[in-house]
C-alpha cells in the first residue's frame, strides 16, 4: 500500500463520519478484528477517527450498521446469491441507495428500517441463501479497506463502491 492510499484511508473514514456512518477500524488485512470494543467507541468525531488512523494508516474502516448509522446493507456472498436477490428484490422495503463490491459478492446499503433484521442467512426463501443483514448491532467493512482471507481464496481484495 503507498502512502497516498494510506493517507486516504483516513480522509474517507472522515467523509464517512460527515455522512452520519458511525466508524472504526479494523486490524489491517482483517474484516473481523477491530481494533476497538466497536459496540461502544463507534464514531463521526473526526479528531477520534484521526487519533485511531495515525496510530495505524494500514487499518481498514468498518461502519456500524443499525438505527444510528440510519443504516441497513444487504451482504450477498455470491453470484448465485446475487441472483436470488434480484428475484426477490421487490420485498424490500425500497431501492438502495449505494452497492459496494466485496471480495466475493456485494454490499447493497438501504436507508435504516427496523424490517431488516440482523443475522446470517436471514433470507427464509432458501436455506443456506448466501444473504445476510447487517443492520441494527452490526456492521460491514467499508470501501477503501483491502482484505486477505486465504481460507476463502482471496488476497489482498478490495471493497470498493460500484
Amino acid at each position: 500500500m503507498t502512502i497516498q492510499s494510506s493517507i486516504d484511508r483516513v480522509e474517507i473514514a472522515g467523509s464517512y463520519a460527515d455522512m452520519g456512518w458511525y466508524v472504526f477500524p479494523l486490524a489491517p488485512g482483517t474484516k473481523d478484528k477491530p481494533v476497538v470494543k466497536w459496540s461502544e467507541e463507534k464514531t463521526i468525531d473526526h479528531f477520534q477517527i484521526i487519533e485511531w488512523w495515525s496510530e495505524n494508516p494500514e487499518y481498514n474502516i468498518a461502519i456500524a450498521t443499525g438505527e444510528q448509522s440510519n443504516l441497513s446493507v444487504v451482504d450477498i456472498d455470491n453470484d448465485d446469491a446475487l441472483k436470488l436477490f434480484r428475484q426477490y428484490a421487490h420485498l424490500f422495503p425500497e431501492k438502495p441507495n449505494l452497492a459496494a463490491k466485496t471480495p466475493r459478492g456485494y454490499h447493497i446499503y438501504y436507508q435504516y428500517t427496523p424490517l431488516l433484521k440482523q443475522g446470517a442467512d436471514v433470507f427464509v426463501i432458501k436455506e443456506n441463501s448466501g444473504i445476510d443483514i447487517r443492520s441494527e448491532g452490526g456492521y460491514v467493512v467499508a470501501p477503501s479497506s483491502i482484505v486477505t482471507a486465504e481460507d476463502k481464496g482471496y488476497y489482498r481484495e478490495l471493497y470498493r463502491w460500484i
